[in-house]
């Protein structure tokens, strides 16, 4: 882990990624990388959530297949989770 350094904010808002840094990320001029604020903290994340979802919905898939289970058996229980869901989230607004 590279020790923590200090960087400057430019004019135009943008904190420059020193190359030790980006070089322990393998990430490269073009790459996208997700910014958040956690505990007052701003976090650079280099995995693009949309990215690890899809990975998961690929391996997601992959397991059901290999256990023969269709898109038909599983959309069923999908939509009564949503719907559960959407409930539970209703009643929470109601209540706060």
């Amino acid at each position: 882990m590279t020790a923590a350094l200090r960087v400057r904010l430019t004019a135009k808002g943008q904190v420059p990624i020193p190359k030790v840094i980006r070089d322990e990320l393998g990430i490269t001029p073009g790459d996208e990388v997700a910014l958040y604020v956690d505990d007052g903290r701003l976090v650079l994340d280099v995995t693009p959530p949309g990215l690890l979802f899809d990975e998961v919905v690929s391996r997601i898939e992959a397991a059901a297949r290999a256990n023969g289970i269709t898109p038909d058996m599983v959309l069923p229980a999908c939509k009564e989770a949503r719907r559960e869901i959407v409930a539970e989230r209703r009643a929470r607004s109601r209540d706060a």
